[in-house]
C-alpha cells in the first residue's frame, strides 16, 4: 500500500496570494476587503464609459465587464502579495503567481478590454489660432509682471 503524501510544513506551503479564493469562491480574503471599492469603481466606470447606464449596454458587454472585474481583482491580489513579499524564492526563481500567471492573467485582461471596444482616449487636437491665442497671453502676462 503506497504511503500518503503528509502536508508540508508551513515553510513549504504554497503561497496564499488570494486570487485563486477569488476565482474559485467568488469571494475577495478577509484581509483584501478594501478591493472591493477599487473594483466596484472599476465597473462603474467601464459602465459610464460604454453605456452610460446599465441598461444602456448589451448582455456581451456586461458579460465582458464581469470579467474584466475578476481579471481586475486577480490582478491585483497578485500585485498585493508582491508588493507585501520578497518576489524572488530562495532558489532565485520568480514567484510563482508572477512568474508563471501574471502575464497571462494581464494579456486576458488587455484582450477582454480590447473586445469592449475601450481604446485609449483620443488626443485633443488643438487648433493653431488658440495656440497662438495661449502665446500671446503668455507674452501679455511676463511684460506685465516684468
Amino acid at each position: 500500500m503506497a504511503e500518503k503524501k503528509q502536508r508540508k510544513s508551513k515553510g513549504g506551503r504554497p503561497i496564499k496570494h488570494g486570487a485563486w479564493s477569488l476565482i474559485a469562491r467568488g469571494e475577495l480574503p478577509q484581509r483584501q476587503r478594501q478591493l472591493s471599492a477599487h473594483l466596484t469603481q472599476v465597473r462603474e466606470e467601464l459602465i459610464h464609459d460604454l453605456g452610460p447606464s446599465e441598461d444602456d449596454l448589451t448582455g456581451g458587454q456586461k458579460l465582458l465587464i464581469a470579467r474584466v472585474i475578476s481579471l481586475v481583482g486577480i490582478i491585483r491580489l497578485m500585485e498585493i502579495y508582491a508588493s507585501e513579499h520578497p518576489i524572488l524564492s530562495k532558489d532565485g526563481k520568480l514567484l510563482p503567481c508572477l512568474g508563471e500567471n501574471y502575464l497571462a492573467w494581464v494579456n486576458s485582461l488587455r484582450q477582454a478590454l480590447l473586445a469592449l471596444g475601450i481604446k485609449r482616449a483620443p488626443e485633443k487636437f488643438i487648433h493653431p489660432l488658440e495656440m497662438i491665442e495661449a502665446e500671446e497671453e503668455k507674452k501679455a502676462e511676463s511684460t506685465g509682471k516684468g
